[in-house]
């Protein structure tokens, strides 16, 4: 598993290294990679995903580009430290989140949405 996923599923966003950047900063992260994978790739969203942290009980934010390759391919994940391959080949966001949520049980995802 790569460290991108790591930070958030253990420390959860701000706790991480994004805690020195600027807030929503992962956002412009997303969007800027969003626009490299167009015409790379068959589809790719920017994916804004809420959670309740683990540390403090509060809500919390992040946004990640997900894209597929090929056609009918596996979902990919990405953040500014890098990216994850997901089981799922749906393009839905809610079962995006839940492929997210089997890597981390204890803190679930509670709200994913694409960002139009």
């Amino acid at each position: 598993m790569r460290r991108c996923i790591i930070i958030f599923l253990l420390y959860c966003f701000p706790y991480s290294s994004f805690c020195e950047r600027l807030p929503n900063d992962c956002a412009i992260i997303a969007t800027q990679a969003n626009a490299q994978l167009t015409g790379a790739a068959v589809w790719s969203q920017v994916m804004k995903i809420l959670f309740i942290s683990v540390i403090d009980g509060k809500i919390h934010g992040h946004v990640l580009t997900v894209w597929q390759v090929h056609k009918d391919g596996v979902i990919f994940v990405y953040d500014d430290d890098g990216t994850v391959d997901l089981k799922t080949h749906s393009q839905n966001a809610v079962e995006i989140a839940s492929e997210l949520n089997a890597l981390n049980p204890k803190q679930p995802i509670f709200e994913a949405k694409f960002i139009q």
